[in-house]
């Protein structure tokens, strides 16, 4: 059985007040089967039924900007269980997908936790995107 631990995820625009998180805690979406709980101090435990099953949040941000401008994603979490990987793309992380104002789109943009770490990490990515962005997903 996979756990995991997601104590506070962020994503933020280079133009922004320093420190401004546009990640909601409310409008975080949750995949099945996994269960998810949030506790009373906001931390979202995940606990997956078996090895096969994705743990997920989702949430989509909408942009509609006009210029190009650099976007912070990142999260803060710990691996109960799992995480036994050799490579950081196969690790446990965030990702983004990126909508942009002309239609296309850019996928799968990870930042990645430390492979076989299992204690508390904190993983942050800085990504400058090909057009101006309409929507991000991260999750």
């Amino acid at each position: 059985m996979k756990h995991i631990v997601i104590i506070a995820a962020f994503f933020s625009l280079a133009i922004l007040s320093v420190g401004e998180n546009l990640v909601k805690s409310e409008n975080w979406k949750f995949n099945r089967p996994a269960q998810t709980v949030r506790q009373a101090d906001g931390v979202f435990r995940m606990t997956a039924p078996d090895d096969k099953t994705d743990l997920r949040l989702l949430q989509t941000i909408t942009l509609d900007r006009k210029e190009i401008v650099p976007i912070r994603f990142g999260a803060t979490f710990r691996t109960v269980s799992g995480n036994q990987y050799s490579r950081v793309e196969d690790t446990y992380g965030l990702l983004m997908n990126l909508r942009y104002t002309d239609g296309t789109s850019t996928n799968y943009i990870s930042v990645g936790a430390t492979p076989g770490k299992q204690d508390w990490e904190s993983i942050a990515r800085t990504y400058i995107p090909k057009r101006p962005v309409a929507k991000a997903e991260i999750y």
